[in-house]
């Protein structure tokens, strides 16, 4: 082996594996977002709410980070591993979009002033909150380790996601009584468990497929 081919070995390695490592603290620092966020919203925390916004500029300081590591990686490297660049990239995207969703959670918190209070509702959305909570667990593991298993775990999961966040809908639906703005409050809210949860989905996609089929089943195309 050359010292060309040994340095572009050895600069794979350093570079792949620090970025892997950092996309893992990148989803540590989401999950950690997510439950202050919903936190701040159910129990009407509202000068914590204006404080997420500045946790989110630390999601963004990561994707920028990784993204100049993937550059970094790409420029030193004669024959550069362009799939797990895609992916690394595509990966680090729904991270950020994690990030946004949980801080538009604090904001409706701060939109909606009182605290959701427990009823079939509420219920619900605990139900979609601890299954996303499992999800970032699952997907963190499985996309450090490869671990197909709770990769694929991740991806059947979003269907009971999918499912509450129906019955929550129906259930509003169906309500004649319900104040129009926890109406609001529990519909927005339902919407952004439901897309952090498909990020979390599309995260795992990346473990168990090629790059061009990322986000997508089988049934999707």
């Amino acid at each position: 082996m050359g010292f060309r081919m040994i340095y572009d070995a050895l600069t794979k390695s350093r570079l792949l594996q620090k970025t892997y490592k950092d996309i893992g603290e990148m989803n540590r620092e989401c999950k950690k977002i997510f439950e202050r966020s919903f936190d701040c919203l159910v129990q009407n925390k509202d000068k914590e709410a204006l404080e997420l916004s500045n946790e989110d500029k630390k999601i963004n300081k990561y994707e920028v980070d990784i993204r100049n590591s993937i550059l970094g990686y790409l420029a030193v490297n004669t024959a550069p591993d362009l799939n797990a660049a895609l992916i690394l990239t595509s990966v680090v995207i729904d991270h950020e979009r994690i990030g946004d969703y949980c801080k538009i959670i604090a904001q409706l918190g701060l939109l909606y002033p009182a605290k959701l209070e427990g009823n079939e509702y509420m219920d619900i959305v605990n139900n979609m909150r601890d299954t996303i909570v499992e999800q970032f667990d699952l997907a963190h593991t499985a996309f450090e380790t490869s671990d197909v298993e709770k990769a694929k775990n991740v991806i059947a999961s979003y269907s009971g996601i999918k499912t509450l966040h129906d019955a929550l809908v129906h259930k509003l639906n169906k309500e004649k009584e319900i104040e129009i703005n926890k109406a609001i409050a529990y519909a927005s809210l339902g919407i952004y468990l439901r897309r952090i949860s498909a990020h979390l989905k599309n995260i795992c996609t990346s473990v168990v497929k090629p790059f061009p089929e990322i986000g997508f089943e089988k049934k999707d195309f």
